[in-house]
């Protein structure tokens, strides 16, 4: 059993899919997974030229059998491939940067990653880079730093604590063949994984609790300890209660077990009739697309429902350069509707976030007092759904909503995911039709 890096960076995104990849398993081959390896090949390159711009002497396993060496004659080391026999660890692709500390040169290991902030995964595989680096006969620097997007930021990270948590990490992916289920559950990562399917298939077999999206790891551990094991179970579960009287602005919660009984008996609950949808004159639906990461939108689409009209409005961002004009094109087109009485309905909270973003980016005055009248019409259907109407379906987001509902999508852009993948590859070829 060799633990590798991307082993690692496996067992961070789903400690599952780490066992997986360290018996070797073969997935299927997913499009965003291939996107991200990619732009990760993409972005080192980028940065090896990067350094040569910026006149750094590099070493890209040129000759230079040593590190003692290295640390005499360059700057920088790429593509060092470590491997711990001893220990069963190994790291390929290596960057290091040679630093002066107290007056002596030392090595930091640097991590290059094409995402646009850094996390917490990031700073743990850098510590994994230092913790297999201790083992090597050579001075290694306190610190390491992650460099990240497309301007290559860098931020600087102390090992410390995050060494300690790689060991303890280290234990835990050693513990995996002996109880593998245990770590099995469904989760945001299956969305863009190579195990997606043949994952998804177990869990429906199982009728495995992680099929209800909302149903997070520690609900599981806990009703796991209660005896519940599946969404069957977990359906027999639920019993009305009525809610205090003289309990005030009691919290809302979302209700598992009403959500299993919904999904055992294929029909809707309503749990609470005394609720309003929101209704006016003129209705707008509005739905927003862009990079959470980047803070950045690329397509706001908009229908209007008045007087039994509708009309049908998109608009297209090609660039941050071209975001204000675009921005103002849509405000001038919807302020008509925007008068008296009227609901901007809406599926989540991303597109308040983003009406939240134009107030402000935009510089007027009037713009801001526009848009904050917008935000005060605006209606979240999604609470509606996760509150209030308990649908037969594992999942609360628009897109297994609105099929239960009988909407279908009219192109093979028919998720959130696919609207992001498909932007990036335009952004990398403008002139691609396809």
């Amino acid at each position: 059993m060799v633990i590798t890096e991307n082993i690692i960076n496996a067992y961070l995104h789903c400690p599952y899919k780490g066992y997986l990849k360290l018996n070797a398993q073969e997935g299927e081959v997913n499009i965003f997974q291939e996107k991200f390896d990619n732009d990760h090949l993409r972005q080192i390159t980028r940065y090896q030229n990067y350094l040569i711009e910026q006149n750094k002497s590099i070493n890209i396993l040129d000759g230079v059998t040593y590190l003692e060496d290295a640390i005499k004659l360059y700057d920088y080391v790429l593509n060092f491939n470590i491997k711990i026999a001893h220990l069963e660890y190994c790291c390929s692709a290596v960057h290091l940067r040679i630093v002066v500390e107290n007056g002596i040169k030392v090595f930091s290991p640097v991590l290059i990653t094409a995402d646009n902030k850094v996390t917490t995964r990031h700073k743990i595989l850098l510590a994994y880079q230092a913790y297999i680096l201790q083992f090597l006969p050579i001075k290694l620097s306190s610190y390491g730093e992650v460099v990240y997007g497309l301007e290559f930021h860098s931020q600087r990270i102390k090992h410390g604590k995050n060494v300690a948590k790689v060991a303890t990490l280290l234990n835990s992916i050693k513990e995996l063949n002996k109880n593998s289920e245990k770590f099995f559950s469904l989760n945001k990562h299956c969305n863009v994984c190579e195990y997606t399917k043949s994952c998804n298939e177990k869990a429906v077999k199982a009728d495995h609790l992680s099929l209800i999206s909302t149903i997070k790891k520690q609900d599981i551990e806990q009703l796991n300890s209660k005896g519940i094991f599946t969404v069957n179970q977990l359906s027999y579960t639920f019993k009305p209660r009525q809610a205090p009287k003289r309990v005030k602005n009691k919290a809302i919660k979302h209700i598992q077990a009403l959500k299993a009984l919904a999904i055992r008996k294929q029909v809707v609950y309503a749990y609470n009739k005394n609720f309003e949808l929101g209704d006016a004159p003129v209705k707008l639906y509005l739905d927003i697309e862009g990079r959470i990461d980047k803070n950045s939108y690329f397509l706001i689409g908009m229908i209007i429902e008045k007087d039994s009209t509708i009309v049908k409005k998109s608009y297209w961002i090609p660039s941050m350069c071209e975001e204000s004009q675009i921005f103002y094109t849509f405000l001038n087109d919807i302020e008509q509707y925007c008068v008296g009485d009227f609901i901007v309905f809406h599926y989540s909270k991303y597109e308040v976030t983003f009406l939240e973003y134009l107030y402000n980016t935009l510089p007027t005055q009037k713009e801001k007092i526009f848009i904050k009248s917008i935000i005060n019409n605006c209606f979240d259907v999604l609470p509606v759904y996760l509150y209030k109407i308990y649908l037969p379906v594992f999942s609360n987001d628009l897109k297994s909503v609105s099929k239960y509902l009988g909407f279908s999508p009219t192109s093979e852009i028919e998720s959130g995911l696919r609207a992001l993948l498909w932007r990036s590859n335009w952004e990398e070829n403008p002139t691609d039709k396809s």
